[in-house]
């Protein structure tokens, strides 16, 4: 069996203590193609959680789906990362990795999604028609009368203005 690189990057021990996160994309198919283009699961769920279990024994805290923060130094991340390369079946992590990135964020004004969710401030009101239950702020206005579908999304659906804000 191979055994990862040791030591770190130097350009990572340069970085300093901050809030750090972790985001990763894998290729489904490669998880569940039948070999030899894949691994054969029949449910990703399990390999998911022992993925995201690496995460938990640190207490990182889940921002998203597939990103996951902290503070704390560079290194703890990138540690974990490499902890991952472990999680059975050994080595499916590398062969179906899309993307993984680590990322600091120096300040926490850079958490927009305050700042762009209905009622805040780039967001005061409802740019067009929304869903009733999806004006958690309650920020939007019934309409006049039904208001037109939206764009890309199933007629089969009646527009009633009573399900709708504005």
């Amino acid at each position: 069996m191979a055994l990862p690189a040791m030591g770190h990057p130097l350009w990572l021990l340069q970085l300093p203590y901050s809030r750090y996160g972790i985001a990763y994309d894998f290729h489904t198919r490669s998880l569940k193609s039948a070999p030899p283009d894949g691994y054969g699961m029949t449910s990703t769920r399990g390999w998911y959680g022992a993925i995201i279990n690496c995460m938990g024994e640190y207490n990182f805290e889940r921002d998203q789906k597939s990103m996951y923060a902290a503070d704390c130094g560079p290194v703890l991340f990138y540690t974990v990362l490499r902890s991952m390369c472990f999680v059975e079946p050994a080595g499916c992590f590398s062969a179906c990795i899309q993307d993984v990135l680590v990322y600091m964020m120096p300040l926490d004004e850079m958490y927009l999604t305050q700042a762009f969710r209905i009622g805040g401030a780039e967001c005061p009101r409802p740019f067009g028609p929304m869903p009733l239950h999806l004006d958690r702020s309650h920020m939007g206005v019934p309409p006049q009368g039904p208001p037109p579908h939206p764009r890309f999304t199933a007629r089969i659906h009646v527009m009633r203005a009573i399900d709708w804000v504005v």
